[in-house]
């Protein structure tokens, strides 16, 4: 009894001490998959990794987003088309894929290999191309303007139970509003979020509280298609196009009013390309300097 007893306890102190690899978390989540949590969490731009050398400087992280958007002139070919058989439009939820295609909506990611293949259809399609870049920190979303809406339109939206309703919106600018969350911990992975919304300037000021800082901002109306936000996650190196759909030629649809426009007379469709390039800089009280993130 006694060697049955000694032999047990061997056992169990053996398996204490090995590490066992599972799929899933302790809470019922895979091992690579976060805890729930808004895109806006600061906690994950503050402090990117501190050494275990505490007289190094902390790194803190911020991202820039690169920002390409290119107008493909509408000729007798839609030359937009053609890119996305170089993208991968199934990283989004399939119902949504659905739902912005009924709306005349395209959105995907694609690895930055596919470039050279994107710039001979620009290239062949006499596309103008537009770049800038924009740095953030702190979770702080913003928007990319995508046109003015010089008058009320009704713009048509399928909502994600397939019913379509039109609503009268005011004129004002049309942009994408982006939301982000970077992961160091996965490798630097970005969730980037997008609304469509038009925002109307109301021509007033108004006070505001952000992150602690209390000043004056202009005052907005919001006119946003939540029914439309997307959701994905980019890899490093990875970037994301968002476009016209098949059904864009209907003028009254919310791909066609975002992505279609005329200059000088001549219809042209926009494609936007955005991708996020993390940076640490480091800090101390003598230093700052600069990292790019892998």
């Amino acid at each position: 009894m006694v060697r049955r007893l000694f032999i047990a306890v061997v056992a169990l102190v053996g398996l204490a001490g090995c590490s066992v690899q599972r799929p899933w978390g302790q809470d019922g989540r895979r091992a690579h998959e976060l805890p729930d949590q808004t895109l806006t969490d600061e906690s994950h731009y503050s402090r990117y990794s501190q050494s275990a050398d505490r007289n190094r400087p902390d790194r803190v992280v911020r991202i820039r987003f690169d920002i390409l958007r290119v107008d493909l002139p509408m000729d007798a070919v839609r030359h937009s088309k053609k890119i996305w058989n170089h993208i991968d439009e199934l990283r989004p939820d399939s119902r949504l894929v659905a739902t912005l295609a009924r709306n005349g909506i395209r959105v995907g990611a694609a690895p930055e290999s596919v470039w050279p293949a994107l710039q001979t259809i620009f290239d062949s399609a006499r596309a103008r191309p537009s770049e800038y870049h924009q740095v953030v920190q702190g979770g702080i979303p913003f928007s990319i303007e995508l046109g003015a809406m010089p008058e009320q339109e009704t713009i048509f939206c399928y909502d994600r139970s397939g019913r379509l309703a039109g609503k009268p919106i005011p004129a004002g600018e049309k942009l994408l509003h982006l939301d982000y969350l970077l992961h160091p911990e996965l490798d630097g992975c970005t969730d980037v979020s997008l609304v469509f919304e038009v925002r109307r300037d109301l021509g007033t000021m108004v006070w505001e509280n952000r992150n602690g800082v209390i000043r004056q901002v202009p005052a907005y109306d919001h006119f946003r298609f939540e029914d439309l936000s997307v959701l994905l996650t980019l890899r490093p190196g990875e970037f994301l196009v968002i476009g016209p759909g098949d059904e864009a030629d209907n003028d009254y649809l919310v791909g066609s009013r975002f992505f279609s426009a005329k200059r000088s007379g001549v219809p042209f469709e926009s494609v936007i390309c955005i991708t996020p390039r993390p940076f640490a800089v480091e800090t101390d009280q003598h230093l700052t300097s600069q990292t790019v993130m892998p």
